[in-house]
């Protein structure tokens, strides 16, 4: 009984939308399919836990950054930020730099941008990580 509530309620968020999101631009609905039935949702659940990995600061993860920003969809100025990862508050891109290489940060609505890292925003000189990324260097 509390599956079929469950399910209801997931088609009025697809059929209705949400406070965020209206009911056309929902992409997919609420999917309860075993994924192997599903590949590309598979392929899209790697992708999004790769890219919260290395915003987490997962050595793996990080690791895949360069990769990972090669994927993300920019918007008009060549940015990702906004556009292919929202990071909130915009004093986090400097996590973009740190993370995924990105070295500019802007706005469609801004003729220019800022260069990364930007030295008033949080994790302007590293990742806040400290030493928890293993050097490669002799011994490790």
């Amino acid at each position: 009984m509390e599956e079929k509530r469950w399910l209801a309620e997931t088609l009025e968020l697809t059929r209705d939308g949400t406070e965020y999101i209206e009911p056309g631009r929902v992409v997919l609905p609420v999917v309860t399919a075993d994924s192997r039935h599903v590949p590309h949702l598979q392929l899209a659940d790697l992708i999004a836990a790769a890219t919260t990995g290395a915003i987490a600061g997962n050595p793996p993860a990080l690791e895949l950054g360069p990769l990972l920003a090669k994927l993300m969809h920019r918007h008009s100025l060549g940015d990702a930020n906004g556009a292919g990862l929202v990071l909130y508050p915009d004093t986090y891109y400097n996590l973009l730099y740190h993370c995924f290489g990105e070295t500019s940060a802007s706005k469609p609505s801004m003729m220019s941008g800022y260069a990364l890292p930007w030295r008033g925003w949080p994790y302007a000189t590293d990742d806040g990580l400290g030493n928890a990324v293993p050097s490669a260097g002799p011994g490790s």
